[in-house]
């Protein structure tokens, strides 16, 4: 039985390699936006904790020590 072979052109292998440059750069992108979205949400919501502490006067928000918990 005799083989079959296919012929692949350079086109059509510069046109795949590029799609999945495309698609991995794409999901690297998201990846890195949905950190940052998160970095963001949790210096938002340390921040607002550490200013009420600032404003209760407690010692131990200077020390930077997680005994303060304010509800």
């Amino acid at each position: 039985m005799p083989r079959v072979r296919f012929r692949v052109s350079a086109s059509w292998m510069d046109q795949v390699i590029e799609v999945d440059y495309w698609k991995r750069t794409s999901i690297i992108g998201i990846v890195i936006g949905f950190l940052g979205i998160l970095y963001l949400l949790y210096h938002e919501l340390t921040a607002k904790k550490w200013k009420t502490c600032w404003r209760l006067g407690v010692i131990e928000a200077l020390q930077k020590t997680s005994s303060c918990i304010v509800s």
